[in-house]
């Protein structure tokens, strides 16, 4: 039997979970960011629930941007995405991560708050992540330089827009009607 599911994600459902994320202290950071590696490989290996998988890349991402020592993090975003890693990886949560089918839906609800909570910065993260990739050569790579070509590209972006819009206004229309 195939069954599909739609849950939604209330302001009730948030709030419950970002209590819960509020209370979680993290004893060993290490310790907690080695056990979430470990369960992401586990999770591409094992795992073949849709909701699930389609958390994965989120969480890496989020996972990625912590370890980044180029990346500046506030401490507000440290201790969301610490407290989302330890409830993450601890296997007696809300819903059981070893309940068939169910046990990690607790888990991607978590996923998907905090990667709501911090989707600016995580967008941030990925462009420099994108730049550095393109402009890191023999040097270590900067937000002070990907702060520098987000300026350039910038101006680049409105000067090529004033250029379109100028050259648009030259082109000149002949209206051909055939009887």
């Amino acid at each position: 039997m195939n069954a599909q599911y739609n849950l939604e994600i209330t302001q009730e459902v948030t709030q419950h979970f970002t209590g819960i994320l509020s209370k979680n202290n993290t004893t060993n950071p290490k310790v907690t960011i080695c056990d979430l590696q470990l369960m992401l490989d586990e999770l591409k290996n094992t795992h073949q629930e849709h909701y699930v998988l389609e958390r994965i890349t989120p969480l890496e991402n989020m996972l990625q941007m912590f370890i980044d020592n180029q990346w500046p993090l506030s401490n507000a975003t440290k201790t969301t995405l610490l407290a989302a890693f330890d409830y993450l990886t601890k296997v007696d949560d809300l819903i059981p991560d070893n309940i068939p089918v169910i046990g990690l839906l607790d888990d991607c609800i978590v996923i998907d708050i905090v990667s709501d909570k911090i989707k600016s910065e995580l967008d941030n993260y990925s462009n420099f992540s994108q730049c550095r990739s393109v402009y890191e050569k023999n040097h270590l790579f900067t937000t002070d330089d990907w702060s520098k070509i987000k300026k350039i590209e910038s101006t680049s972006t409105r000067r090529n827009r004033r250029n379109k819009t100028k050259s648009h206004s030259r082109i000149r229309r002949t209206r051909v009607s055939f009887l």
